[in-house]
């Protein structure tokens, strides 16, 4: 598109370091939806934390946003609360689910543990 003059790119074929400026775009489409949120930002966050992605990738492919966006957007709201003196909402726990404990063992009604050993 360039060649054909469709496109103005101004230096690009005299640098190639112009050229490698005008290229390095990254597409990266929709984000595919939750089927689980909460284990889809857990294995996020897992991977952030073992320097496998970084936030930038990481919110690219779980929101399809911008993580340099989101966090002026960020700021910005923080100095909007700061200015009405409001503090953001903390965050609230998860209700209890009632499933069973990571274990696969049901809780035991007193809340002791269960010791095995059958009935």
């Amino acid at each position: 598109a360039v060649s054909s003059g469709r496109i103005q790119a101004p230096g690009f074929f005299a640098s190639e370091l112009i050229r490698k400026a005008y290229s390095r775009a990254a597409w990266i489409g929709d984000s595919p939806g939750y089927v689980d949120p909460d284990k889809d930002v857990q294995a996020a966050t897992d991977r952030i934390a073992g320097r496998l992605s970084t936030l930038d990738e990481e919110t690219a492919l779980l929101t399809g946003g911008d993580f340099e966006a989101n966090l002026r957007q960020m700021a910005k709201e923080k100095r909007m609360l700061d200015k009405a003196g409001l503090a953001p909402a903390p965050p609230q726990p998860k209700p209890a689910t009632g499933k069973p404990q990571d274990d696969d063992t049901p809780p035991v009604p007193g809340g002791q543990p269960n010791q095995g050993g059958g009935q």
